[in-house]
């Protein structure tokens, strides 16, 4: 299959407005587009809309082609080679995570072939489980994963205990955490790091009330907008809006409103400055 024509191929096969054109009707490989589908782990298309169009040229669309090429592509799928489960198991992925191919491969009639991916995870996992990267894992609030063999799991343990200690016992961590919205650390338990619970308590505030000042901004913002291009403001050196070549009474009033919007903002863009910066 050309190049230049997957754009279209997808776009049209997956419910947009596009239509095949006589040339993709003619030129796709049915058995490429399924095979591809299957070893990116997609279900099947309907190919139904794909029929519709090619039909009006008088040219079939090989559906049985295109689901032999999709078992073929979900076969490579479900047998997960060598390199993926040393990569996997190099980043420290859970062992349930392959599993999640199983419903393709069920749909293909095909096992999920694990033999060349646990041997390439086996051999990962030598690499990932160290001392090193437990304490790695624990200092970036990571809850300590079940994926060690045996033999290696107590020193992966002792680092990320480590890691733990050293993390829950930096209020920083847990303020900056609680700032930027992100989940409070299950390791960290409120019950013994008081601090830590805190100060993430505080940054959770901080950022509430940060987003609540932007939001406030932004509707400012978009308020006098409206006003100044409705009545024909003019801005000012210092920010301040005056009266342009509208010169009404309802002018007048909205230009009381609009500057008063403005030093509202001047407020709220110092307080947010402020807010932003706290540590």
């Amino acid at each position: 299959m050309k190049r230049l024509l997957l754009i279209p191929i997808i776009a049209a096969l997956s419910g947009c407005a596009t239509h095949l054109s006589q040339e993709q009707c003619l030129t796709i490989n049915w058995q490429n587009e399924g095979f591809n589908d299957g070893i990116a782990g997609k279900p099947p298309r309907d190919l139904s809309r794909a029929a519709q169009d090619c039909s009006q040229y008088g040219i079939p669309v090989k559906n049985d082609r295109y689901l032999t090429g999709w078992r073929q592509g979900a076969k490579r799928y479900c047998t997960p080679d060598y390199n993926l489960g040393y990569t996997d198991g190099l980043a420290g992925k859970p062992e349930n995570d392959i599993f999640s191919r199983m419903p393709i491969c069920a749909q293909a009639g095909v096992k999920l072939n694990l033999g060349a991916y646990n041997s390439g995870r086996q051999k990962g996992l030598q690499s990932f489980c160290t001392y090193e990267n437990g304490m790695l894992f624990a200092r970036q609030g990571k809850m300590l994963p079940d994926v060690c063999p045996p033999t290696l799991r107590a020193k992966f343990n002792a680092g990320w205990s480590t890691g733990k200690e050293q993390f829950c016992n930096q209020p920083e961590n847990a303020f900056a955490l609680g700032k930027s919205n992100q989940p409070y650390p299950e390791m960290c338990v409120p019950a013994l790091y008081v601090a830590f619970k805190s100060e993430y308590d505080r940054g959770q505030a901080i950022g509430q009330r940060q987003g609540s000042v932007q939001s406030r901004i932004n509707e400012l913002n978009d308020r006098i907008s409206s006003k100044v291009f409705r009545y024909s403001l003019e801005s000012t050196h210092a920010g301040y809006y005056k009266l342009g070549r509208n010169k009404s009474p309802e002018a007048a009033q909205a230009l009381d409103h609009v500057n008063a919007m403005v030093r509202e903002k001047q407020h709220l863009e110092s307080e947010l400055f402020k807010l932003q910066v706290m540590r």
